[in-house]
């Protein structure tokens, strides 16, 4: 928000036109004096849109962030991201992406770990890629130990290229609060990758529960545990769920329908 605080003081002594472009849930009390004075207000989401100070929701236009949606699973992929973890082949893979904080909350996504360790019958293993910031990494390493779970959760860092290695999972599970339009979920749907997430913010309008995927109350171990599970357990259901979410994410997240909505506001404001 910086930034356009910023810009908005420089256009007001001008003729330049401003787009204000907000891609997380607002805050900062000088927002909606100069939001106002913004040719246009964009939001990434409905849920970032519905945070805005009250004077600027009227004149915010919700676009979504685009994405490549033409992407294809590759089978090869879930045997490289198995060699890459050292997982065995019929392993199930449960993953965590996100970079560590508390907002991310990763110590959770170890507590859902060792609530489907203790009850899934076959191999199973939890990678955890991002950034290993601390303070989280300690608090992290220390509940894998006391959990016992050294041998299955695998903190593995930050990787480039990461779609591949996220095609490459049985399930994604993604316990942050307050996104603002969750990117992994929406290349785990568009990679045709199970999603369980929490059931707030901007997960809504990219996931709709029991049909593209699950959603859990943000707090709820078990039932994040419990959906992982059924996941596994139910692989048609599960199937079908991810083709529905690939082609719900194509329709919503292509680069032509965000282009198309883009162009739309700036015709509005010059011409």
């Amino acid at each position: 928000m910086r930034n356009h605080l910023i810009w908005s003081a420089a256009t007001a002594q001008g003729r330049t036109r401003h787009v204000w472009h907000q891609r997380t849930p607002a805050s900062g009390r000088h927002m909606t004096d100069w939001g106002r004075r913004a040719d246009a207000f964009i939001a990434v989401s409905r849920f970032t849109c519905d945070s805005l100070p009250g004077p600027l929701r009227p004149h915010a236009r919700v676009v979504y962030n685009p994405f490549v949606v033409e992407q294809q699973a590759d089978p090869a992929q879930r045997a490289a991201l198995r060699a890459e973890i050292g997982a065995p082949p019929d392993a199930a893979v449960i993953g965590f992406a996100a970079n560590f904080s508390d907002r991310k909350r990763p110590e959770l996504f170890v507590e859902i770990a060792a609530r489907v360790a203790a009850e899934y019958s076959g191999t199973v293993r939890f990678p955890m890629f991002g950034a290993l910031n601390e303070p989280q990494l300690s608090r992290v390493r220390a509940r894998i130990a006391e959990l016992g779970l050294e041998d299955r959760v695998l903190l593995i860092g930050p990787k480039r290229p990461f779609v591949p290695l996220l095609a490459g999972l049985s399930v994604l599970v993604a316990p942050a609060r307050r996104e603002a339009l969750g990117r992994t979920l929406i290349e785990a749907g568009l990679a045709g990758v199970p999603v369980v997430a929490t059931r707030e913010g901007g997960n809504l309008e990219i996931v709709e529960d029991g049909r593209t995927g699950r959603l859990v109350p943000p707090d709820d171990t078990a039932g994040f545990a419990a959906a992982v599970l059924d996941t596994l357990a139910n692989p048609q259901a599960s199937d079908a769920q991810c083709r529905a979410a690939q082609a719900r994410c194509r329709e919503l997240f292509s680069l032509d329908s965000h282009l198309a909505r883009i162009e739309e506001i700036y015709a509005g404001i010059v011409g």
